[in-house]
């Protein structure tokens, strides 16, 4: 109304109607920055995204395993989480791709796995997905019908955190290992 005042005719409400949305984005979005700061804006990326999160995609065999198992190892220190704790994300790292391995083993081709770390600022999320045979690793009620099964269910029992789900035909498991940094 203002506007038609000042124009003199009625084009100022339909100018005014055309513009109401998009000063609203413009106020909103400087609230939204000033209020969180740049690295909370929700429409933008971290600055450094390769450093939060990593992907691996490989097929799964021994020598695959040793190297995923000492590249977990290394991230985690390098985000400075305590020795013990990269060893185990380490080891149950190694543990998992190595079971289900032996879970595919009458596999007629490879069997595909990813790894993916996320840094959180309370810790690091572990998750890998295959596409074998469809089973929950975390399973610790599961039957023990090796000795590698045994010691991966040892391993669980001492996990606080984890999750399994199948998507899309790809059994998911998720591992969550804090940090004690505040």
């Amino acid at each position: 109304m203002t506007l038609s005042t000042v124009l003199g005719d009625d084009s100022g409400i339909w100018i005014g109607l055309g513009a109401a949305p998009i000063l609203t984005a413009i106020i909103s979005t400087v609230t939204v920055l000033v209020r969180y700061g740049r690295g909370n804006f929700p429409l933008l990326l971290p600055e450094e995204p390769g450093k939060r999160i990593y992907i691996y995609d490989f097929v799964i065999d021994p020598e695959n395993a040793v190297k995923m198992s000492r590249t977990v190892s290394e991230i985690l220190e390098r985000h400075s989480l305590p020795q013990k704790t990269c060893m185990s994300a380490g080891l149950i790292t190694e543990e998992a791709l190595m079971l289900i391995r032996d879970k595919n083993k009458d596999a007629r081709k490879p069997i595909l796995a990813e790894c993916t770390l996320i840094t959180q600022p309370d810790g690091i999320k572990l998750i890998l997905r295959d596409s074998g045979v469809i089973f929950d690793l975390s399973d610790t009620d599961g039957f023990l019908d090796s000795f590698r099964r045994y010691i991966f269910s040892s391993l669980m029992l001492k996990q606080e955190s984890k999750l399994y789900m199948v998507t899309t035909g790809y059994n998911r498991n998720e591992f969550f290992f804090k940090s004690d940094r505040r």
